[in-house]
């Protein structure tokens, strides 16, 4: 195993994480897999190239995979597929109180285009539940390409969207569809 560096560009750092030189434990902090602590006690200093809120994301994607995405667990019911668990919870809410929704409806946020002779492809959005007057999205996680369709799917259509982070935010929906009444 390849000793640490004093310093690490976020390219040489995300090369370290995936040989496994250094590692995430459970709680955030960063591990040395072959124990040179003064590497680890400089990016607490944050004397390193890097941050340690790069570090964190360079732990969460690693070969253009997110991690927290990827533990969401897709499922099928009642012959619709659900991208996650919190998803399916929702629909299953919406079911029970009698509130009525669409659901899977494809927006295209920016219109495909050719440059250069090359066809590039129009940008989509699938919100989760479409209400008369406005969106919900469940996401457990919200990344960055998320963000953005969302963004762009409320500019392009003037709906605003509602994101459902846990259980919890399901009650909410009885507000919401008192304000846009």
């Amino acid at each position: 195993m390849t000793n640490l560096k004093d310093s690490y560009t976020p390219k040489e750092f995300q090369e370290a994480m995936k040989t496994g030189i250094i590692s995430i434990g459970r709680k955030g902090r960063l591990k040395s897999n072959n124990c040179d602590k003064n590497f680890l006690s400089m990016l607490d200093k944050e004397k390193a190239l890097i941050s340690k809120e790069t570090v964190l994301k360079t732990n969460n994607v690693i070969n253009g995979q997110n991690k927290k995405i990827k533990n969401a667990r897709k499922c099928e019911y009642d012959g619709f597929k659900f991208d996650s668990t919190l998803e399916l919870k929702f629909y299953k809410y919406l079911k029970v109180k009698g509130i009525s929704f669409t659901q899977q409806v494809v927006y295209e946020v920016q219109e495909g285009f050719k440059l250069e002779g090359k066809k590039i492809q129009a940008i989509t959005w699938r919100p989760d539940f479409v209400f008369e007057g406005f969106v919900v999205d469940t996401k457990g996680f919200m990344t960055e390409p998320a963000r953005l369709r969302i963004k762009m799917f409320m500019f392009k259509y003037r709906i605003p969207v509602h994101i459902f982070k846990t259980d919890n935010d399901f009650g909410k929906i009885y507000k919401l569809l008192e304000q846009h009444l």
